[in-house]
């Protein structure tokens, strides 16, 4: 009963995380000046023409009411129409999250593929100059803005290399640039983790006693190090699938991906609450699902763990 109380609790906390982001984000998105309807029908429309589009989304009810409205939508995952294109909303979303979970994988595999190696050998080589070296990569991928990071990209290798397009999704090889700057910064807590935590199991005695017993240094890295050092490593790795979806958007806008994140950039200058509204709601969903995965794992990782508490 362990991992099914585990499971209820966590869709719980799912539904209340979900349902705190959308009620936020639509707070948030009536607090931006603007009148949709007006951009809606044109700066030079009479007065008729935008009070039939208000009535038409509900934009002239009160607020607790629209709200009410939505929230009730959300039940049944009706996510509305589009005041932009006229479309349903989860259509438009959906034919853009392939998009968007394409870029945020490729992203994630570059980092872990590249921090975990990197922070381990780091921990293994302790005040070296390799130590030194990723320490300061780490520093600087943590500070490094992603939108000045992609417009270097695009000049370095899109205007002056002239080897890789500088936007778009035409070509195989369009998915570089973004996927490099969307996995730099990601990279850099997973490198620093590792790194840590390689450490401090590295001082554990059942590692002294492995070295101890004559193992190969392989053996004790892998089987002894290794798996006890994946737990926090796998925690930050849940956590930045939210760097991950906040980065799309800033990322997508740089190099023109056609994603849910240049979508809602696009939906919030167009103030199409529906469509910004439909898009945070997925993103969201999806990442506290990620999260609940990753949880899953742990598990999977060190067996001495049991879902729900259990021994």
């Amino acid at each position: 009963m362990g991992a099914i109380s585990f499971f209820t609790k966590r869709l719980i906390g799912i539904a209340i995380v979900v349902l705190s982001v959308s009620i936020f984000m639509f707070i948030l998105l009536r607090s931006i000046p603007g009148d949709p309807a007006r951009l809606l029908a044109g700066f030079d429309a009479p007065p008729e023409v935008v009070q039939q589009i208000r009535e038409r989304y509900g934009l002239n009810d009160p607020l607790p009411l629209q709200l009410a409205k939505y929230l009730e939508n959300l039940l049944t995952f009706n996510l509305g129409t589009s005041v932009r294109t006229d479309t349903p909303v989860l259509n438009e979303v959906m034919s853009r999250l392939p998009y968007t979970l394409y870029l945020s994988l490729a992203s994630l595999a570059i980092a872990i593929a590249v921090g975990i190696p990197l922070g381990a050998y780091a921990a293994l080589k302790k005040d070296s100059i390799m130590d030194y070296v990723a320490t300061g990569l780490t520093s600087i991928g943590t500070a490094m803005p992603t939108f000045w990071l992609g417009l270097m990209l695009i000049l370095f290798f899109a205007v002056q290399l002239k080897c890789l397009p500088a936007g778009g999704a035409e070509s195989a090889s369009s998915i570089i640039l973004p996927a490099l700057t969307l996995s730099l910064p990601v990279m850099a807590p997973i490198t620093k983790t590792t790194r840590f935590t390689f450490l401090e199991v590295l001082r554990e005695d059942f590692v002294k006693l492995a070295k101890a017993k004559g193992l190969r240094k392989k053996t004790v890295i892998f089987k002894h190090v290794l798996r006890n050092a994946m737990i926090p490593v796998l925690t930050v790795v849940g956590l930045q699938m939210g760097n991950l979806m906040r980065g799309a958007v800033i990322t997508e806008t740089v190099f023109a991906w056609p994603g849910v994140g240049r979508l809602v950039v696009d939906s919030i200058f167009a103030r199409d609450y529906p469509m910004v509204q439909g898009a945070i709601f997925i993103l969201a969903l999806i990442y506290a699902f990620i999260n609940l995965a990753v949880d899953s794992l742990y598990a999977a990782v060190d067996p001495r763990i049991r879902l729900g508490g259990g021994a």
